[in-house]
């Protein structure tokens, strides 16, 4: 079994889900997400998805709305609050 926290998607991708390792989460992850470069964006959102239905050939595949329903998943497990 894949450690990590499971995130269950919605909208245009519901059904599916990701594994998110969140030792992989770090200030170079949260850097690279800003980046102008969609390619450093996918490479950091794949460098914390340890399992599930998507990796990196399946970011690759995303319609625009699939990839923004990722993000707003991802958005919800990457808040920096005191637990973090």
């Amino acid at each position: 079994m894949v450690e990590g926290m499971r995130i269950d998607l919605q909208g245009p991708l519901a059904g599916k889900h990701i594994i998110v390792d969140p030792d992989a989460i770090t200030m170079g992850f949260f850097e690279d997400l800003q980046s102008d470069q969609l390619s450093t964006i996918m490479d950091a959102i794949a460098s914390v998805i340890s399992g599930g239905d998507l990796d990196r050939a399946g970011l690759r595949k995303l319609r625009p709305a699939e990839f923004k329903s990722l993000i707003e998943s991802l958005q919800k497990v990457t808040v920096i609050d005191e637990k973090n």
